[in-house]
């Protein structure tokens, strides 16, 4: 009887309810799963108890990369597959992965396609096609970098590298309320990654016009309609609320003994 290799899935949630069920039951026959939990207050923690083949870890969200690293350290297995709670595997690419894994070297990495979903149908436009991402390493060799916000395995040059197909689905974005509340997420991220980033009023515009530009016709998101124009502003919106939390933060009055302390960016 062939032996499966041995490697863990990990992903990290917050109020995950909604689409971790689907997640977990993609990663029924996967030797480990390790959902590590950022404080969730949905039933989310309830689900990941209820698969057998789940191990919750729990811990508080330091930034997408530090947090993704944590969660990887937590795995009792050094081969490593990275998910979101969003992302769904299924069986022929999970085959191909336990392939790969059995004969690959450990400082061998492998990517994955991603096909995005956005408010209910695929999009394969405004930046949202073509994702081939590194998904499956060996820790022993890779991590992910420090990075808050558009974290990534990092991977030196000459790494040998295979792709795997097919393609695994990602519900991007479900309804807008979400996609609003990740668009504030990583602008606040960023802020307070780089409280001293500030830029002139007229440089700040410039860029979000030119993300918006980018998103909307040179990365073809006018083919999408009114899907393709929420991602060109999406991408607008981010740019420019980064930089105005930054310069908003700069400009905060310093609270003096009679002056009431306010939350604030980085607290």
């Amino acid at each position: 009887m062939k032996t499966r290799p041995r490697y863990s899935a990990v992903l990290i949630t917050r109020d995950a309810a909604a689409t971790l069920p689907r997640c977990l039951q993609a990663l029924r026959d996967v030797p480990e799963v390790v959902v590590y939990d950022n404080g969730s207050r949905d039933p989310t923690r309830e689900i990941a108890r209820a698969h057998p083949n789940v191990r919750l870890v729990e811990g508080p969200f330091e930034g997408f990369g530090p947090t993704k690293n944590r969660a990887v350290e937590a795995a009792r297995h050094d081969w490593i597959l990275s998910l979101d709670a969003d992302e769904f595997m299924n069986e022929p690419l999970l085959a191909a992965i336990e392939a790969w894994i059995a004969q690959a070297p450990p400082e061998a990495v492998a990517e994955l396609l991603r096909e995005n979903h956005f408010l209910g149908r695929p999009v394969h436009v405004a930046g949202l096609g073509g994702d081939w991402l590194v998904r499956v390493f060996n820790r022993r060799h890779h991590r992910f970098t420090d990075a808050p916000v558009h974290e990534r395995v990092a991977v030196a040059p000459n790494t040998p590298t295979t792709r795997l197909r097919p393609a695994f689905e990602h519900q991007n974005v479900t309804d807008v309320s979400q996609y609003l509340r990740k668009l504030d997420l990583y602008s606040e991220l960023y802020a307070r990654a780089h409280p001293d980033k500030r830029l002139p009023l007229p440089v700040v515009v410039l860029r979000a016009g030119w993300a918006f530009l980018q998103a909307y016709l040179l990365q073809a998101g006018f083919t999408a309609g009114w899907r393709g124009l929420t991602l060109a502003l999406g991408r607008f919106y981010v740019v420019y609320f980064k930089f105005i939390k930054i310069r908003a933060g700069q400009e905060r009055p310093t609270p003096g003994p009679d002056r009431p302390r306010g939350p604030g960016i980085g607290r």
